[in-house]
């Protein structure tokens, strides 16, 4: 998620009243959306291990959790 993103996003939900970077909590907004975009992955990862055909549950939970780690 761009910054942005995460601004839009925090004005749209009310966490904060303007588009200036500065004059908002980006850096706890920024780390905040990683956790909710963490928790989403695993979310997903879980999802995929429960498809066995040919392994490729494991192998499409492992491509989800590496999207994290960019």
């Amino acid at each position: 998620m761009t910054e942005n993103e995460i601004i839009r996003l925090a004005v749209q939900c009310q966490l904060a009243n303007t588009t200036n970077r500065d004059d908002i909590y980006f850096e706890a907004l920024q780390s905040f959306a990683k956790l909710i975009a963490e928790k989403e992955r695993e979310a997903c990862a879980r999802v995929c291990e429960g498809y066995i055909v040919r392994g490729l549950g494991a192998e499409m939970a492992r491509s989800v959790r590496a999207r994290g780690k960019k």
